[in-house]
């Protein structure tokens, strides 16, 4: 089993080997008064992380066809706070976060899929 400390040194390990900087952008729902709901990304969280074209799971990969757009994987540090419906820039790519596809207690990177925004 592994204790707090090597955990913190792992997941150090793991955020300082990602090479590209990325800005996250939480998404803000804003309902107007007829009752109809509009989207927004306002603030950005800068971060560091790495885009991958492959490494989605086929549930996510489908998700990707049906709208048809390619998957890609996002490794960002497991500080980095991201749900489905928030954009990450990275690599020149603005990308729509689909899902989650880590998680866990030992996790030494937070994994995410996306597609790109439109």
């Amino acid at each position: 089993m592994l204790t707090a400390q090597e955990l913190a040194a792992f997941r150090a390990t793991q955020e300082a080997a990602l090479p590209e900087s990325a800005v996250i952008y939480a998404r803000v729902a804003t309902v107007g008064d007829s009752g109809s709901t509009a989207y927004s990304w306002p603030l950005g969280t800068e971060t560091v992380g790495r885009l991958a074209s492959h490494g989605a799971p086929d549930v996510y990969v489908q998700m990707a066809r049906e709208r048809g757009r390619t998957p890609w994987v996002v490794t960002l540090p497991t500080s980095v706070t991201v749900q489905a419906g928030d954009r990450i820039l990275i690599g020149g790519h603005l990308l729509s976060v689909l899902g989650v596809i880590s998680g866990g207690e030992w996790e030494t990177a937070l994994r995410v899929a996306c597609i790109e925004a439109k």
